[in-house]
C-alpha cells in the first residue's frame, strides 16, 4: 500500500488523506469491484492511525457508496451487480420508466457523498433504479455519457455540469425525448433547466459583511475555477462584490484571483500557487475569501510559509465543501450548506417532473447556507 507522507505543516486531517488515497487507488483500478479492502488492523499498521480513525474511514467509504461491508468478512469495493445476480423480470418499458441517471464531476468525493445520499433516499423510496456516473470534470466525457442516454432511454437525469459556459445540446435532445432533466450545484448559462444549488450570493455576501463589521475591507478573493466557467464561483464573487458595494467600499480588481481556464491542478495546489504568486506584489490585505476549503487550505499554507507578522490580524472565509481545513491559527468563517438537501430536493423535483406535477417553466431551488465562526475575529480598529 502507498504511504502517506505528513509534512511538518500539513493541516489536512489524516483520516481524510488516507480515505482519499484509498478512493484514488480504487479509481485507478488497484482495487477491482467486489475485491476486499484493507482491514482496520491493516490500515492502522500501514498508516499509523488509531482503530477509531480506521473505522471512520471504512464507515465513510460505505456511506459514500464506494464500498460495502459484509459482517464477519470485511469491507469490499462497490461495483456493478454481477450478471449472475438475480434480477426482477420486468418489461423493457417498465424498466426504462424506473431508471434515473446521476452524473457528477466526481461521485466519489466528500462533496458529493451527502448529495448522493439525498438522491438515493428519494429514488429508492419511490422504487427507482439509479445509475451513478462520474465525468471526471471532463466536458467531453459528459457529452459521451449524454449520448449514451440518447440511445438507451431513461426517465430522468440529474446532472452536475463540469462547466457553465459550454453548449449542452444533448440535454435539449434528451428533453425532446421526454427525459426530465435537473441540474445540480452548477448551472448552465443561457439554458432553462430546473436547477437546485447553494445560495452562493447570499452566503458570500453574509460572510463578507461579517468581515466588514470588523474593519476588514481589503479582502483577497481566490478561486480554483475560471469565473466564466463556473456559476458557483461567479455567484460567490457577486456576493463578495455586493457586500463591498453596499458599504461603498471600492472593489479592487487586483485582489480578485481566479484560476486560468483549463488548468485542472488540485484545488489545494491552486490556492497555494495563487497566494504564493500574489504575496510578492506587496498589495495590502487583511482577509482571504476562498472559493472552497481546499483552496483555503492551500492559501493558508502559503501565508504560513512567510513566517512574519502577516498572519497576526488575518481572517479567512471559505465555503466549506468537504471540511478539510481545521485547527488553523487564524480566525475562520466557514460558509456551510446542507448538501444532503441538494440531493434530496433535486430528486424530489425530478420525480415531480416525471409525474407531471410541476409547472411548465423551469424552477430554481437555492439551499441557504449558514455561517460558522471557528475563532473570534479581531477588530482592526
Amino acid at each position: 500500500m502507498d504511504r502517506i507522507e505528513q509534512p511538518a505543516q500539513d493541516f489536512t486531517p489524516k483520516y481524510y488523506k488516507v480515505k482519499q488515497l484509498l478512493i484514488s487507488n480504487i479509481q485507478k483500478g488497484q482495487y477491482q469491484p467486489h475485491s476486499k479492502l484493507p482491514s482496520e488492523k491493516e490500515l492502522k499498521q500501514e498508516y499509523g492511525i488509531s482503530c477509531t480513525t480506521a473505522q471512520r474511514i471504512r464507515h465513510e467509504l460505505v456511506n459514500a457508496g464506494v464500498a460495502y461491508a459484509i459482517q464477519g468478512k470485511g469491507c469490499f469495493v462497490a461495483g456493478p451487480v454481477p450478471e449472475t445476480a438475480a434480477r426482477p423480470q420486468v418489461k423493457k418499458h417498465e424498466s426504462e420508466d424506473k431508471r434515473l441517471a446521476f452524473i457528477a464531476t466526481d461521485s466519489l468525493n466528500e462533496f458529493f457523498s451527502p448529495i448522493l445520499r439525498g438522491v438515493l433516499d428519494v429514488a429508492q423510496a419511490k422504487g427507482y433504479m439509479l445509475e451513478i456516473l462520474s465525468s471526471g470534470r471532463s466536458y467531453l466525457e459528459e457529452k459521451a455519457l449524454l449520448t449514451k442516454y440518447l440511445k438507451t432511454p431513461i426517465a430522468g437525469l440529474l446532472l452536475q455540469p463540469s462547466l457553465s459556459d459550454q453548449s449542452y445540446r444533448h440535454l435539449f435532445q434528451l428533453q425532446k425525448n421526454e427525459v426530465k432533466v435537473v441540474l445540480m450545484h452548477r448551472n448552465i448559462k443561457n439554458c432553462k433547466f430546473d436547477y437546485v444549488g447553494i445560495n452562493n450570493v447570499k452566503g458570500a455576501r453574509d460572510a463578507v459583511n461579517q468581515l466588514i463589521k470588523k474593519s476588514h475591507d481589503k479582502i483577497v478573493f481566490i478561486s480554483d475555477y475560471n469565473l466564466n466557467s463556473s456559476s458557483p464561483a461567479l455567484e460567490r464573487l457577486e456576493g463578495y462584490k455586493q457586500a463591498l458595494k453596499e458599504k461603498k467600499i471600492k472593489i479592487d480588481e487586483k485582489l480578485i484571483l481566479d484560476k486560468e481556464y483549463g488548468d485542472y491542478a488540485a484545488r489545494e495546489e491552486v490556492g497555494y500557487k495563487k497566494m504564493k504568486m500574489f504575496l510578492p506584489k506587496g498589495i495590502e490585505f487583511s482577509a482571504v475569501f476562498a472559493h472552497n476549503d481546499e483552496v483555503a487550505l492551500g492559501a493558508y499554507k502559503a501565508l504560513k510559509e512567510r513566517k512574519d507578522k502577516s498572519l497576526d490580524n488575518m481572517v479567512m472565509v471559505c465555503f466549506s465543501d468537504v471540511g478539510v481545513i481545521k485547527n488553523i491559527e487564524i480566525p475562520l468563517i466557514e460558509v456551510k450548506t446542507d448538501l444532503y438537501q441538494i440531493g434530496y430536493q433535486s430528486a424530489e423535483l425530478l420525480l415531480k417532473r416525471i409525474a407531471g406535477g410541476s409547472p411548465a417553466e423551469a424552477g430554481k431551488i437555492l439551499i441557504p447556507p449558514k455561517l460558522i465562526l471557528q475563532k473570534r475575529i479581531v477588530d482592526k480598529r
